[in-house]
């Protein structure tokens, strides 16, 4: 078994440039070999709490300790197989609504997005992101939304013919 320093060598190799390059075609592989033809992908976000200084953590919103350093991911999963189709660290300062279109899009780009059916989104900037995406891609996905009923959602989403059939606020 390679020690700890060998896994953190060779890891260390990786860039943001070569993980954008290397994971995609992972990730396809491993879809065509499990055979799964058609996908839930659900977007979520998140407050992960940390505690001394961890590396691109910073205050803002924590719901839960107020005050601390946190980070604020975005994270896609496919249901199927419970695996995560994408994830990206925030800094805890970071908006709600930042970067979630970019997410999305980074999301629909991989190849495994020919197979989606379903996108279930549990926030306001996903649901904001679908609705953009939706108006730039060609192909149109099934959206579910999982969100609290909120007045200006009202004109947005009723622009938007493959919402669930039909759009229900959970609440109602």
């Amino acid at each position: 078994m390679p020690s700890q320093s060998t896994y953190s060598r060779f890891f260390g190799k990786f860039s943001q440039k070569r993980n954008t390059e290397v994971f995609p075609v992972l990730q396809n592989w491993f879809f065509d070999q499990i055979g799964v033809d058609n996908i839930t992908v659900d977007f979520d976000s998140t407050v992960i709490t940390r505690y001394r200084d961890q590396q691109g953590s910073a205050k803002g919103y924590n719901p839960n300790k107020r005050g601390r350093n946190s980070h604020h991911p975005l994270m896609a999963f496919v249901g199927q197989t419970r695996m995560v189709a994408n994830a990206w660290l925030r800094p805890g300062n970071t908006t709600d609504s930042s970067s979630c279109k970019l997410f999305m899009q980074e999301t629909f780009a991989l190849n495994h997005h020919n197979r989606a059916t379903l996108k279930t989104l549990k926030s306001y900037c996903f649901a904001l992101g679908a609705w953009t995406v939706n108006h730039t891609n060609k192909k149109l996905l099934k959206i579910s939304l999982l969100v609290k009923k909120r007045p200006w959602m009202d004109g947005i989403f009723s622009q938007i013919n493959n919402l669930s059939p039909p759009f229900k606020y959970p609440n109602e």
